[in-house]
């Protein structure tokens, strides 16, 4: 849906917030209280690195 919205409906720019629930309308703060296992979720994580013309905006941070 994204992406159509970039090929057809001439959006510049997207912002996808995991985060949170809300969709367009106020967004509600979700997953509170949650204490995550990070020993666990070692296996599953990767480095990831977002650049544009060379120059990176994002990279993960050590855990």
């Amino acid at each position: 849906m994204a992406q159509q919205l970039v090929d057809y409906c001439r959006v510049g720019y997207l912002q996808i917030d995991c985060g949170r629930i809300g969709c367009t309308g106020p967004a509600k703060p979700a997953a509170l209280g949650i204490t995550m296992n990070t020993a666990g979720m070692q296996p599953y994580l990767v480095d990831v690195e977002i650049a544009v013309n060379g120059r990176t905006l994002y990279c993960s941070p050590s855990i």
